[in-house]
């Protein structure tokens, strides 16, 4: 195994994808469709593996790429979930997740909102993934490199968490507040660019029934640890950038309070899970290595007049 291999988010990545499109072909009740995306994400993930080996033995903006592809394989996962979740069989989950909060959010549909504040939380909330990127490089731009280089872990740890969060969505739709109560967000969004980015990634970047858990808080809670970690001086920023970015889910109406607390929860799951994931991988590979050659004893001392083996 070359070193740029040399690390289990490639089995994580094959084996996810084959399992991940199995099961949207079932919860979309087309398994031929599940059979096709089997195809695709083998595909998809076969192009990373040939390619990300060479790419992290670079440098800079080369070895970033590496390094984040799976990333980018996972993200098309994410988006085969809209199969599932467009089934017409399909049942929203909103009144059994969010339970007691239905009473504020209905109340909370003909509250007025702050065009001001909307612009601010757009901005919070648009700000997930130049955070992810800005985290994901610092953490590459340290000299360690390997499976268990920081940057790395983190990746895993990003990927573990967004695959937990696909599973619930395929098990739970939710749909969340904006789309429960379609007159919540218009008054709440602003008019600047952030809030024209949200329009447009609501458009083209989010999915009807993704809300529970939400995956941007899962995302940014692993990123906010992993740079408490390995990288203190940003968590300064990283954290005040998380918080805020969960107000914003919540103000816009994207996520309920329980999708925010459940975010946390699977990104704690997710550091747990790829530690594990690391360690089983580690006592595997130790296993594969052949034995060290053991000096062994002679039967009876040697002779004088010849020298020890």
């Amino acid at each position: 195994m070359t070193p740029g291999r040399d690390d289990p988010v490639y089995g994580l990545m094959l084996a996810f994808g084959v399992v991940y499109a199995a099961a949207v072909g079932l919860a979309a009740g087309r398994p031929g469709l599940g059979a096709g995306l089997v195809l695709v994400n083998l595909t998809a993930a076969g192009f990373a593996m040939a390619v990300m080996p060479g790419l992290r033995e670079g440098r800079g903006i080369v070895r970033f790429l590496g390094v984040t592809l799976p990333l980018f394989v996972w993200y098309l996962y994410f988006k085969e979930t809209g199969f599932a979740l467009a089934a017409p069989h399909l049942r929203w989950a909103d009144r059994r997740v969010a339970g007691l909060e239905l009473p504020l959010w209905e109340s909370a549909g003909h509250a007025p909102g702050s065009p001001f504040l909307g612009e601010a939380m757009a901005a919070a909330y648009m700000a997930y993934v130049p955070l992810l990127v800005l985290v994901a490089a610092s953490l590459v731009a340290r000299p360690e490199r390997g499976a268990g280089a920081p940057a790395e872990t983190f990746v895993r740890r990003v990927a573990v968490a967004w695959g937990l969060c696909y599973l619930l969505y395929l098990a739970v739709p939710v749909q969340g507040p904006r789309l429960a109560w379609p007159e919540l967000q218009p008054p709440r969004l602003g008019h600047g660019p952030a809030s024209l980015l949200a329009r447009l990634n609501q458009e083209r970047g989010m999915l009807q029934g993704a809300a529970f858990p939400s995956a941007h808080v899962a995302a940014t809670a692993v990123a906010t640890y992993s740079v408490w970690q390995w990288r203190r001086p940003l968590f300064a920023l990283v954290l005040p950038v998380g918080l805020a970015l969960c107000a914003g889910a919540v103000y816009l109406g994207y996520h309920y309070v329980v999708d925010i607390a459940a975010g946390l929860a699977v990104a704690g799951l997710a550091v747990v899970l790829e530690k594990r994931l690391m360690q089983g991988w580690m006592r595997a590979r130790d296993r594969r290595r052949p034995a060290s050659p053991v000096a062994t004893r002679p039967d009876r001392p040697p002779s004088p007049d010849r020298p020890p083996p």
